[in-house]
């Protein structure tokens, strides 16, 4: 289920619904959190990332990414660790760092070719973009250079160069970033796209606490077989399995 939220966050996001998109992000986050394998959280910070960059808060998607890293790097996840290096490599290219994000590149460039992974199909416009901005920064004779340098990194280095990213030229967001709902209110509705009722919004997010359907009726006060179809309602909306 926690991917699946992700996976509608990214969709929110590539269609430029960025409200609905920081909902999904921010509930698959809360819900990674709660899952006993590592993964979903390594994912579901990257997919945060993604759409506070959307947002233009860079200081907020560098924060995550790197979070992403360290998740990814301590339980083996390498795919995981080049996407998030690749992001970053990114957002050191529109913040004036040009020769720091052609070392991420490089890096993350060494990481996929070793796990056979190709580049994220969601970057792919931005990446090639931050190529062509590298090469005009730099020169292509000192961008070449300079991405051969990263190749040659370890893990360590990389870790060490996608950390020492400067906070100060991180700007936060230009665009107004999704709050926290306060307590006893009802959260905002997504717009258009995948909806869910209140009702499944609530059944969702204790179902992300992994309750039964028993567990879950006891604490909204209906009957299990009326979870039962609210669970499989969600799901159906969110085109997951399970």
């Amino acid at each position: 289920v926690t991917v699946a939220i992700a996976n509608q966050a990214n969709a929110a996001r590539q269609a430029g619904a960025l409200d609905r998109a920081a909902q999904y992000a921010e509930l698959a986050l809360q819900a990674s959190r709660e899952e006993a394998h590592p993964w979903p959280l390594a994912f579901s910070l990257m997919v945060y990332g993604d759409v506070m960059w959307a947002r233009h808060d860079n200081a907020s998607a560098a924060a995550h990414y790197q979070e992403s890293l360290s998740v990814g790097l301590a339980y083996g996840d390498q795919v995981r660790a080049g996407d998030a290096l690749l992001r970053l490599g990114i957002i050191a290219t529109h913040v004036g760092e040009p020769l720091r994000a052609t070392h991420l590149f490089g890096a993350a460039e060494v990481i996929r070719e070793t796990v056979g992974q190709t580049r994220s199909r969601y970057i792919q416009t931005e990446y090639d973009q931050a190529l062509a901005a590298l090469d005009h920064q730099l020169g292509a004779g000192a961008a070449r250079h300079a991405w051969r340098a990263g190749r040659e990194f370890t893990i360590d280095d990389a870790v060490a160069e996608a950390r020492a990213m400067r906070q100060e030229t991180l700007p936060h967001a230009s665009w107004p970033v999704a709050t926290r709902t306060p307590a006893g209110a009802r959260p905002s509705a997504p717009g258009s796209g995948v909806d869910l009722t209140w009702r499944e919004r609530e059944v969702l997010a204790l179902l992300c606490q992994r309750l039964t359907d028993v567990e879950i009726a006891a604490q909204l006060f209906i009957s299990p077989y009326t979870v039962s179809k609210h669970v499989s309602n969600v799901l159906g909306k969110l085109g997951a399995s399970n």
